[in-house]
């Protein structure tokens, strides 16, 4: 399970399993880098060693991963690097919908882009050279991507 860092957001208690049933991998936005050793070494575990069957991206409403991608003069160096990994899925919507004018249409922005943020990261998942071997070794499937409120 891929899930973002915020600490009020509890993977085991939403998904209503005990500990030793998730291997959960937190990053910051819930996001899957292509050229990341830490990222890399989770899913080599995951995939090699456990032999998992089952990969889940899990976004979350009110991510401050999404408020700092959408206003990049307000993030630092690092969380500005690492955010890079999920400018796409803000650029895609940039071409989509227009600047939004209101409270109302600032929080729906930041929903639509968690959502096309979560479709990149699967996206990036299926592109990982680990995935793809694993893919090639055995049925793997992508059955699950989804986003909390």
């Amino acid at each position: 399970m891929i899930w973002c860092s915020d600490s009020w957001v509890n993977p085991e208690r939403i998904t209503g399993t005990i500990p030793g049933e998730l291997l959960v991998q937190r990053n910051i936005g819930n996001i899957v880098p292509l050229q990341d050793w830490n990222f890399a070494t989770v899913l080599e575990f995951a995939l090699m060693k456990l032999r998992v069957e089952h990969i889940i991206i899990c976004g979350h409403s009110d991510c401050g991963a999404i408020k700092a991608l959408d206003n990049e003069k307000d993030c630092d160096y690092y969380i500005s690097i690492w955010l890079n990994n999920a400018k796409e899925a803000k650029d895609r919507l940039d071409v989509k919908i227009k600047k939004p004018e209101t409270h109302e249409e600032i929080k729906k922005r930041y929903r639509l882009i968690e959502l096309e943020k979560i479709l990149l990261q699967m996206e990036h998942l299926k592109a990982h050279p680990l995935v793809k071997k694993t893919i090639k070794e055995r049925p793997f499937p992508f059955t699950a991507c989804i986003s909390i409120s």
